[in-house]
């Protein structure tokens, strides 16, 4: 007696298939400069959320203030 329902191998079963949603690819850095160069200002925050905290830490390792890279970065 052979079994092969369902139950016993769930693999087999035959499954809907869905298709995948794929997110748009972000922007990239030179155009998102393009626009806020342009006025836009959600292009400039992006930037800004990118790349925020490498300037701070750049800023911190040549001064060594924390003040001043806080103000440097700003």
């Amino acid at each position: 007696m052979s079994i092969t329902n369902a139950a016993t191998f769930p693999l087999f079963q035959k499954t809907k298939r869905e298709k995948a949603v794929v997110a748009p690819a972000p922007p990239k850095d030179h155009a998102l400069a393009q626009s806020a160069a342009a006025g836009d200002i959600a292009a400039f925050e992006q930037l800004y959320e990118r790349h925020n905290r490498r300037v701070y830490s750049l800023c911190l390792r040549m001064t060594s203030n924390t003040a001043e890279a806080e103000d440097l970065a700003q």
